[in-house]
């Protein structure tokens, strides 16, 4: 069930970057916009025992799964696309219906770039406007 995303980024006061080629990691995506790798942000879907969250992190972060929950693993392909109607590398940090954990050190930044719904666009978003929309809990996520 996607929502009309770039409705909600414009609501959110974010903006939709297309990009030159496909970005598909985190050094891609800070080399296209000429900022920090931590200014970047993954934003990764874990499968619980309590079932699918969102895990926010910077892209030089390494997600601890023991700090998401019970049972906690990367979901697969498969389950990204089922859960969040996106395919990896284009889930965005906004707009997903699930339970949403963002790690502290995102909100280190400002403005943070993360996932646009497509493997060639960004989301440009201020980290706190994600919390807020997603009411997610902040917490420490990484190693």
């Amino acid at each position: 069930m996607k929502v009309d995303f770039e409705s909600l980024v414009e609501k959110l006061g974010g903006r939709l970057i297309t990009t030159t080629g496909e970005v598909k990691t985190v050094r891609q995506a800070a080399r296209e916009l000429g900022v920090e790798e931590d200014q970047i942000i993954k934003t990764l879907v874990v499968v619980t025992d309590d079932g699918p969250v969102l895990a926010i992190l910077d892209g030089r972060s390494r997600l601890d799964l023991s700090k998401v929950g019970r049972g906690a693993r990367l979901a697969t392909p498969r389950e990204v696309e089922r859960y969040t109607g996106y395919r990896v590398g284009e889930v965005p940090p906004v707009g997903i219906p699930l339970k949403t954990y963002v790690d502290e050190r995102v909100l280190r930044w400002d403005r943070v770039y993360g996932g646009g719904g497509s493997i060639r666009r960004l989301v440009e978003l201020d980290p706190r406007v994600i919390v807020d929309h997603q009411k997610a809990e902040v917490r420490r996520l990484s190693l």
